[in-house]
């Protein structure tokens, strides 16, 4: 009907719970690239704590991602296999649509 375009999907308490992580996930690795592009082009005298920073931020990206995907196979496995399923889809991109797409699985 007419008023099915209408409908928003809310997304559920599992996947609401997935939105701080995975903005903390795109937050470190926004970090994580702008340290890396700094190494490439910083002075040697630099590049101890670069690395240093470096070391840390792949540590708490690591951290994320592990809780992400722990979340994701008790709340929303199914669903994380069969975007699995789909060629180019990894669990970086499954978690992304898990999280910021709560219609997917919902509709028809």
């Amino acid at each position: 009907p007419e008023r099915d375009k209408f409908v928003t999907v809310l997304p559920t308490a599992e996947q609401q719970a997935l939105h701080a992580p995975m903005a903390r996930r795109r937050q470190l690795v926004t970090m994580l690239v702008a340290e890396r592009q700094r190494l490439a082009i910083s002075h040697k005298a630099a590049r101890p704590s670069i690395e240093t920073l470096i070391k840390a931020i792949r540590e708490q990206l690591d951290t994320v991602e592990a809780r992400l995907a722990s979340h994701i196979d008790r709340h929303h496995a199914e669903l994380a296999h069969q975007l699995a399923s789909v060629r180019g889809i990894g669990p970086a991109t499954s978690a992304t649509l898990i999280a910021d797409v709560p219609e997917l699985g919902a509709l028809s």
